[in-house]
């Protein structure tokens, strides 16, 4: 028996919330394939989320049967993305952070340094008004990052925009060679801030998954308890700042 998985929204956090499927899939007995159709918005995603993975068997070109169009579940059941992604297939929902296999390393001189990454690919090609409360958002970023051994996030090979407002730390810029290299620098940080992107659930499973010491800080727009509601992308590793 086996499983076809796809989702067509295509960011970081999309395919991540579902990368705990694999292992319990395979666990019951059914071998885990990604379909063609699931989208990655760039190969890095890929690479970061599913290519490590030992319990994903290979790619097919069929529709998925898993993922994006396993059913709903009732409001309150869990608070949890991962959790929530779990039940909607049919398991009992323990999971509470993305489930990923690179071992992040540990970079020395970057252990009293704060790496500030203010991509979001959703959140500003939309609007980013549509979301936050942007002087709220401005003033908070301005506030509470700190001026002293910041590193500011750009990306070498991925196009994604970034939020800028001429913030002193944006001078001290860290160039991202690749996904992994990404990991590491989050996972060797003394603290990361991010908004409420892919980052957030990248960070949370980093964190999780190797243990790190990095203080995970993220621009939340709203408050911490709608996003519950909703069993959307807040972790119990990450410190939510609410934009509100």
């Amino acid at each position: 028996m086996s499983v076809i998985f796809g989702q067509p929204w295509g960011g970081l956090g999309d395919n991540l919330q579902f990368t705990t499927l694999p292992r319990l899939f395979s666990e019951i007995g059914e071998e885990f394939y990604i379909s063609v159709h699931n989208q990655c918005r760039n190969s890095e995603i890929y690479d970061f989320c599913w290519r490590h993975n030992p319990h994903v068997k290979g790619f097919v070109d069929h529709l998925p049967t898993v993922g994006a169009c396993a059913p709903d579940i009732k409001k309150g059941v869990t608070n949890n993305i991962v959790s929530a992604a779990e039940i909607r297939h049919g398991f009992s929902g323990d999971g509470r952070y993305p489930e990923i296999y690179y071992d992040a390393n540990l970079i020395e001189d970057m252990s009293d340094k704060i790496l500030v990454d203010l991509s979001a690919h959703t959140l500003i090609k939309n609007g980013l008004d549509k979301f936050y409360n942007v002087d709220s958002l401005f003033d908070l970023v301005d506030g509470n990052i700190p001026r002293e051994n910041v590193r500011f996030v750009t990306f070498k090979n991925i196009d994604i925009p970034y939020l800028s407002g001429g913030f002193e730390f944006e001078e001290q810029e860290i160039e991202i060679e690749n996904i992994f290299q990404y990991a590491d620098l989050i996972h060797s940080a003394k603290e990361y801030y991010c908004l409420y992107s892919g980052g957030n659930s990248m960070a949370a499973a980093v964190k999780y998954k190797c243990n790190s010491n990095v203080k995970i800080n993220c621009f939340l727009h709203g408050t911490v308890q709608e996003h519950l509601d909703k069993a959307f992308f807040i972790f119990d590793n990450v410190d939510y700042i609410e934009v509100v």
